[in-house]
């Protein structure tokens, strides 16, 4: 799945560069985007299935800047699914370019409304593994050798 996001002079920094917090806003809207696809609101997701999908870890590598007023697809891919939460894979590439600017990803783990873990309902399962299927080849083919390269 790809998220086109044209930055704003109030997502960048001093230096005209995208701020580095605003990667994680970026992917926060990509990502419901993708989760609206598949039928997941968070709106949803309290008052009809007392789940709340918190971040438990997060990590972004910086590869390239991304100045103001220029456009960035952001990659999404959900990895590594299981009934107690799942990881949000992400890379940002310019349109039309194959050199990505950063990549990294987010790790969800599935609570009730208290924040007590619990496995996610079945129809929330079956869309997320749906998202899974559909964004497994960005995974397996673009993600995935980025992070083998950063850990050698």
């Amino acid at each position: 799945m790809s998220y086109r996001y044209q930055v704003s002079f109030s997502d960048v920094d001093y230096a005209r560069v995208l701020f580095f917090g605003r990667y994680y806003f970026i992917v926060q809207q990509a990502s419901e985007s993708l989760f609206h696809q598949y039928g997941i609101y968070y709106r949803d997701l309290l008052p009809q299935h007392d789940l709340r999908l918190p971040i438990v870890a997060s990590f972004c590598r910086y590869l390239g800047p991304i100045s103001v007023e220029e456009a960035v697809d952001v990659h999404l891919g959900i990895k590594d699914l299981s009934p107690r939460g799942f990881t949000l894979a992400f890379a940002f590439f310019r349109p039309g370019e194959e050199r990505c600017l950063a990549w990294g990803y987010l790790e969800r783990r599935f609570v009730s409304g208290p924040g007590a873990a619990r496995e996610a309902p079945e129809a929330i399962l079956q869309a997320f593994g749906a998202m899974a299927e559909a964004t497994r080849p960005f995974v397996g083919e673009v993600w995935e050798p980025l992070a083998q390269r950063s850990r050698r």
